[in-house]
């Protein structure tokens, strides 16, 4: 598959993770699924906002860049012909790093805050009672929290999506390092610079377009010859016939 279009596919993934990091994020601040009557009884990782910031926003830019590379003007950047698609696919392996870094970031969050477990109430104080992951195996455990209710089950369940979802665009951004790589050193699958002026030219015959200006020139194109034939200026707007070119073997 061309470099171009492999980082479409990726970027196309990555929007609907970074989407669903960023709703499961949101729905932490509601423990077990209600308002919560003050702001220190939510989880304190949730307040790092590692599927809003890391896989949300962070991971929008990359996905942008590789939606954007197949559809980019591989001819150059910014009127510049010598940078082309290399130049591109080498920019996209920044944006792929910046979100390794978001992805990660989210990922580390996650973790550990699959690890400390939630925030809730035991005996009257909002604490952590749980302690080294030991509520993960073992879910008699999961009654000494006694508010919010179901707390326990929806601190892991959004905490494991984070987890996955994180990994996963890690993943992605990883094989786009790889795929900007072979796309800098060895150039995509095909380029719009070599273009035939037979094709592109609106002039009858494939004569050639001289400038800016709607003129075409008398001049003959063999794609496998190479013939040329002294320019005759000839404007596609003219009333009259395009001149005829004659070509002598």
């Amino acid at each position: 598959m061309c470099t171009g279009g492999c980082a479409k596919c990726l970027g196309i993934t990555l929007i609907p993770l970074a989407v669903l990091c960023t709703l499961a994020n949101i729905l932490l601040f509601f423990p077990g699924g209600t308002v919560a009557e003050d702001s220190k009884h939510i989880t304190d990782e949730v307040w790092y906002f590692g599927g809003i910031l890391g896989s949300g926003v962070l991971m929008i830019f990359p996905a942008l860049v590789f939606l954007g590379l197949q559809n980019n003007d591989c001819c150059g950047c910014c009127g510049n012909r010598g940078c082309g698609k290399r130049f591109a696919m080498f920019s996209s392996i920044i944006f792929a790093a910046v979100g390794v870094l978001g992805a990660g970031y989210c990922f580390i969050l996650s973790a550990v805050a699959l690890h400390n477990g939630p925030k809730c109430e035991v005996k009257g104080n909002w604490t952590y009672p749980f302690k080294d992951g030991d509520y993960l195996g073992d879910h008699s455990l999961w009654s000494d929290c006694g508010s919010p209710e179901h707390i326990v089950p929806w601190h892991l369940s959004l905490f494991s999506l984070l987890l996955v979802m994180s990994g996963i665009q890690a993943g992605l951004c990883a094989i786009q390092v790889v795929n900007g790589l072979f796309g800098t050193l060895c150039g995509d699958c095909k380029c719009c610079c070599g273009w035939n002026p037979a094709e592109s030219s609106p002039c009858p015959g494939g004569m050639l377009v001289q400038g800016s200006a709607p003129a075409c020139t008398g001049t003959a194109w063999q794609e496998n010859e190479g013939l040329f034939l002294p320019p005759v200026l000839w404007s596609p707007d003219s009333p009259s016939s395009p001149p005829e070119i004659l070509i002598l073997e």
